[in-house]
């Protein structure tokens, strides 16, 4: 016998809930119409497994129903399709002619979706990383990876980074995608090591009873730990008037009351387990002049250090907007702190 048979495709996505092969009301009235011959039997099929024939069912799957059995339509419901079902279903039926097959092809779209990716990773400056992102879906899916902070793109599974820099850290996104679905996308943390490198410092000019601060603030991962010395000592908080207050990125050296014996030179020193980085801070003696009582007009006071035993202001001076020059000695005064006095 000669088999008349029609044949289609179509595509569903896989989260459909359920799926109608009909055998077409026009195949069945063509074939009554065009040979006066009623269908005698009828049944459905995938590949070469019979899933109805009649009203009889075949199939074990719970998910094949038969929806509807009439002289006019043949039809069976499969619910909650799965990527399995896809392949070929064929309606066979019988007239007292001749078989007939009415066939489609099923291709069921698997949305894309992550199925291995790596795990956070942590590296010294310096080091190649690779990043694997493994995504599966139906038409196959692009990968492509981005790097939240700059916006960074590379397509394809494989993300490779030759000798990173501290700028490469940060989140990393894997996103795939095939247009059947929403996308999926997850996220990765590179974590980049470098030593200390310290960024701002700044000098103090503190009065004598006044409270005072040197700042010394540093970039480091792991974050970096902060020394303070004088004169290759190690300062301790809690002695001598000072108190060292450590914060992740910073460490500030607090004066309560500076004294004379607190300006000089200081060092920062900040490490990690990469390496150390030191700057040297000043604390310095704010000189400034006072009026004096004494036999000569336009007398002013300028403060003598006592430690080094030098003016702070040297030859020249301001007073009141304007310069004071050294012109000569005239009087020492015996005050609390020696004053060395000039005329202007």
């Amino acid at each position: 016998f000669e088999v008349e048979t029609n044949l289609f495709a179509f595509s569903i996505p896989l989260d459909l809930l359920f799926l109608i092969l009909a055998c077409p009301k026009s195949a069945f009235f063509q074939i009554q119409l065009k040979f006066l011959f009623f269908v005698t039997r009828v049944a459905w099929l995938n590949r070469s497994n019979i899933l109805y024939a009649g009203n009889d069912k075949w199939s074990i799957d719970l998910r094949v129903q038969l929806l509807q059995y009439s002289p006019s339509e043949f039809s069976i419901m499969i619910s909650h399709v799965d990527v399995y079902d896809e392949g070929l279903y064929t309606c066979s039926f019988q007239t007292q002619d001749k078989p007939h097959t009415s066939q489609v092809y099923l291709i069921v779209h698997v949305p894309a979706r992550i199925v291995n990716i790596s795990s956070a990773v942590t590296v010294n400056e310096g080091s190649n990383v690779n990043l694997l992102c493994l995504a599966v879906g139906k038409p196959e899916p692009t990968v492509i990876w981005r790097q939240l902070k700059d916006g960074f793109t590379s397509e394809g599974e494989y993300l490779e980074i030759s000798e990173i820099n501290r700028e490469q850290a940060g989140e990393y996104e894997c996103i795939t995608a095939n247009g059947v679905s929403t996308q999926d996308s997850k996220h990765v943390l590179i974590t980049v090591n470098y030593p200390p490198i310290i960024t701002d410092v700044k000098d103090s000019r503190p009065l004598i009873g006044k409270t005072a601060l040197l700042r010394c603030e540093a970039m480091a991962v792991p974050a970096a730990e902060f020394q303070w010395f004088k004169d290759d000592n190690r300062l301790i908080s809690g002695s001598d008037g000072l108190q060292i207050q450590n914060e992740r990125t910073r460490s500030i050296l607090l004066f309560t009351n500076v004294t004379t014996r607190h300006y000089g030179n200081y060092t920062c020193l900040a490490s990690n387990s990469l390496g150390s980085y030191n700057v040297s801070l000043r604390l310095i003696s704010e000189s400034f002049l006072l009026p004096l009582f004494s036999r000569f007009a336009n007398c002013w006071g300028l403060p003598w250090d006592s430690m080094g035993g030098r003016e702070e202001l040297g030859l020249v001076g301001p007073v009141r907007g304007g310069i004071c020059r050294f012109s000569e000695l005239l009087e020492i005064s015996t005050t609390s702190s020696p004053e060395l006095v000039r005329t202007c």
